[in-house]
């Protein structure tokens, strides 16, 4: 639907963003967050108790024109408690500056051990273009927990990969792009591993003309759990985004996706749009989306859609018409719907290792 409001209208009752945040702890609970009243994300961690943790064994692949400093970890006091554990277990942040014109690629590959953390910090310069793929693995019944900011440029270009394949119970990450004119922001996510992963993105279009894509791949089986936020913050006039989720839930698995944009008053002509497709595999997977969009200009265009459902029983009927065997029809269908997201990843490495990890799932 195309939103245009009247900002004279009753703003009463309007739903603020802050609303749907991480109820954690709430009454002293230790076990869940909670939105709203019926909406519920089970964890099978209390990070409450973590008080040591190593940084993450990280194997980069940075080109020789970026630099490396380091600085002091900082609060502002606005971070929730994932974000404020793993600041405190960190004494600095890793900081990398890209120079302006720059073109490349960096690659990071993180090696967890039980409980690991890290924050790293990318500038990036003027006019450049830049691939970033952050693949996280292995890790053992632990926590992982990463920050990521992005200080982006005048006319800079960023492509951010994120592929989260740990064997921990509780993965957290967050992602925070500010983006000057004419920057553009493109975060594809994966979300494959660990029990339970939470996972944010945010992007503060503050600059004329900045615009940000966010695209969130999962696929979950048995008891896993993931809770995927994308908000995009409209500031600056003709920002736009486009907010998209695509993942399957298999076996007893959950997943809950939100998606936010808030246009601010002075984002003239701006557009935000958001989308969410979830497939349900089996009778106990469950899939929730909660879209949302604060309009405070009504020069603007958005819109949102979501589409909850099971595969389609005249598929799996057709293909087996054709000889196959119903389990295999199954899996045919779930990789054709996740296959358009992972032909986005250009490394080829990398993109085996997605596909070969979701065939263990389809096969298992």
């Amino acid at each position: 639907m195309n939103v245009k409001m009247n900002l004279n209208e009753e703003k009463q009752g309007r739903q603020n963003i802050k609303d749907i945040e991480h109820r954690y702890l709430d009454k002293g609970e230790k076990s869940s967050l909670k939105y709203g009243l019926t909406m519920n994300i089970s964890l099978d961690y209390d990070i409450t108790k973590l008080s040591k943790a190593n940084n993450f064994k990280t194997k980069f692949t940075i080109p020789s024109q970026i630099t490396q400093l380091t600085e002091n970890i900082t609060f502002d006091g606005s971070e929730n408690i994932f974000e404020k554990k793993v600041l405190t277990l960190l004494k600095e942040k890793k900081v990398y500056t890209i120079p302006k014109n720059f073109s490349g690629e960096i690659i990071l590959r993180n090696n967890s051990e039980k409980d690991s953390v890290c924050n790293i910090k990318f500038i990036i310069g003027k006019n450049s273009n830049v691939n970033i793929t952050d693949f996280y693995e292995q890790g053992q019944n632990g926590f992982s927990g990463s920050i990521i900011e992005l200080d982006c440029e005048e006319n800079s270009n960023v492509k951010y990969i994120s592929i989260q394949d740990t064997k921990q119970k509780l993965f957290y990450q967050k992602k925070l792009a500010v983006q000057k004119e004419n920057s553009s922001v493109t975060f594809l996510d994966f979300q494959l591993g660990s029990k339970t992963a939470l996972t944010e993105q945010y992007s503060l279009l503050e600059g004329k003309g900045s615009s940000m894509n966010s695209k969130n791949l999962f696929f979950s089986d048995s008891n896993q759990t993931f809770d995927m936020l994308s908000e995009a913050i409209h500031v600056g006039s003709q920002t736009s985004s486009n907010l998209f989720s695509k993942g399957a839930c298999e076996d007893n698995s959950k997943s809950l996706y939100r998606g936010n944009i808030h246009i601010k008053e002075n984002a003239f002509k701006s557009t935000g749009f958001q989308r969410a497709e979830i497939l349900l595999i089996d009778d106990g997977a469950e899939a929730d989306a909660i879209p949302q969009l604060l309009i405070d200009n009504n020069d603007v265009k958005c819109s949102h859609a979501v589409a909850v459902g099971r595969i389609d029983e005249e598929k799996i009927f057709y293909l087996m018409s054709r000889g196959i065997s119903k389990e295999t029809a199954k899996r045919e269908i779930i990789r054709g719907f996740l296959e358009s997201s992972i032909n986005e990843v250009k490394d080829e490495k990398i993109k085996e290792i997605i596909k070969s990890r979701i065939e263990e799932k389809l096969l298992r």
